[in-house]
């Protein structure tokens, strides 16, 4: 297993220059410049070109990749030109929001979804069955960011029993850890039932079809003849095999979980990376864009990896080479 690992970690470093490479000539292929932000009349022609001297931004598209591609070899992403920050450094002021939004809609996502999908698979084209398809429905066809707005503008601005925005009151930065613990709450009630309504109706709608297929198996059918019980059939035999999808598509959607749904962070104006790397792409920072995307596709490749070790335990047939 662990031998399988670090093949599998070795093989991505070429992906992952790929995935920057391309990246990286897209980002200076779009219209605009970094220099658009600092725009000032008095500025003279010669001034700005020293500006983008300095910045390296004069120097051919592969160069200025090549000298990038250095620096993170040696863990250094740069620094941001808005804020004149390391990136890295920023990267991880707003790790602890993105992961706290992240880790608790994962585990609300997956609390919720499992059982409902198991119940509702199992009581196929029942009230209970047709309520779940009905919202699994509803839930898919709602765009995300409409979502967040409308949730704002029922608990925030229409019952005024929810924040709008942000993390944590400014004014409670003296009040003791319980208050604060309490207000970051209410401030994360609103983003965190946004990412948790749109998960569970895609999830919830998978898990429900495998296990509608799983029990249709013979080997489930056999089990019944031997009078098995319903509910062992259901959570030993039908749950875990039902389970192989839903890996699959936590897999791909780690990036997302971990790095934040940028919209939700930038329309709840939640201090997280999503809301970091919008704030870079309106504003051209270069480094800091590429961090993002050098954090995002290091998630997409663990996150796929790991849910080709989940496979073996949720199916002992699986064997990885």
């Amino acid at each position: 297993m662990f031998g399988y690992f670090l093949k599998r970690l070795f093989s991505s470093i070429p992906l992952l220059i790929g995935i920057t490479f391309i990246s990286f000539i897209l980002i200076n292929l779009a219209p605009g410049s970094p220099l658009n932000e600092w725009a000032d009349p008095s500025l003279s022609i010669e001034d700005t070109q020293k500006i983008k001297t300095n910045l390296g931004l004069n120097d051919p598209v592969v160069v200025q990749y090549g000298r990038w591609l250095k620096n993170a070899l040696k863990g250094d992403l740069g620094r941001s030109y808005s804020y004149s920050k390391p990136v890295t450094a920023m990267l991880k002021e707003r790790m602890p929001a993105t992961l706290l939004l992240s880790i608790s809609s994962l585990i609300l996502i997956l609390g919720i979804t499992l059982p409902l999908g198991l119940i509702s698979g199992a009581k196929k084209d029942s009230f209970f069955d047709n309520f779940v398809l009905i919202f699994s429905f509803i839930g898919l066809s709602i765009p995300t960011f409409w979502l967040g707005l409308m949730l704002i503008l029922g608990f925030s601005l229409k019952l005024n029993i929810l924040p709008t925005s942000g993390f944590i009151d400014p004014q409670l930065s003296e009040a003791s850890l319980w208050i604060q613990l309490i207000d970051i709450s209410k401030h994360l009630a609103l983003p965190l039932l946004t990412i948790v309504i749109g998960g569970l109706a895609s999830l919830t709608r998978y898990h429900r079809f495998g296990i509608i297929k799983i029990l249709s198996q013979d080997y489930i059918l056999a089990a019944k003849a031997r009078g098995i019980s319903k509910t062992k059939l259901l959570f030993i035999h039908a749950f875990k095999n039902a389970s192989i999808p839903i890996i699959t598509i936590l897999g791909l959607s780690l990036p997302g979980l971990i790095g934040g749904s940028f919209i939700i962070e930038y329309i709840f104006s939640w201090p997280g990376m999503g809301q970091l790397g919008i704030a870079s792409i309106f504003s051209r920072d270069y480094p800091v864009i590429m961090g993002s995307i050098v954090f995002s596709s290091i998630l997409i490749i663990l996150g796929n990896l790991f849910a080709d070790i989940a496979y073996t335990y949720a199916d002992p047939r699986i064997r990885l080479k």
